[in-house]
């Protein structure tokens, strides 16, 4: 028999679509900004971050399960606990490593998988455009 010359790995997220009954204290997921642009940027240059805030618009507590996205260029991660109580926001990080990614343009999308009813994904933009040192 044959083997594979490149392994397969594949990945999900569960995501329960089904309607809620009417639950306005239900969680709701609020960015301060869906689109973060880091500009030009050298590619001998140091990591930079970006900085936006989630808050949770509801009465019961958001909880984050998953951040993923489509090319991995940029680290994204939640500062603090996963849990948002009712009117309390976190600090969602954004990083950047211009040595590690490719020149040109640098778009990734980023899904944000809660447990928001409403809007169990929420999608985020990050872009960059990587020159080459001089």
């Amino acid at each position: 028999s044959e083997r594979a010359r490149y392994p397969l790995i594949i990945g999900a997220t569960a995501i329960d679509l089904r309607p809620e009954k009417h639950n306005s204290g239900a969680p709701t997921i609020v960015l301060s900004e869906k689109f973060i642009k880091f500009g030009v940027v050298k590619s001998n240059s140091t990591p930079r971050c970006a900085t936006l805030r989630i808050t949770n618009g509801g009465t019961q507590p958001l909880i984050i399960r998953h951040i993923e996205s489509d090319n991995g260029y940029f680290d994204v991660r939640v500062v603090g606990k996963m849990s948002i109580s009712s009117g309390e926001s976190r600090d969602l990080r954004v990083d950047i490593n211009p040595t590690k990614l490719p020149y040109g343009a640098v778009v990734d999308k980023v899904r944000i998988v809660s447990n928001a009813p409403s809007q169990p994904v929420t999608t985020l933009r990050v872009s960059a455009i990587v020159e080459k040192e001089e």
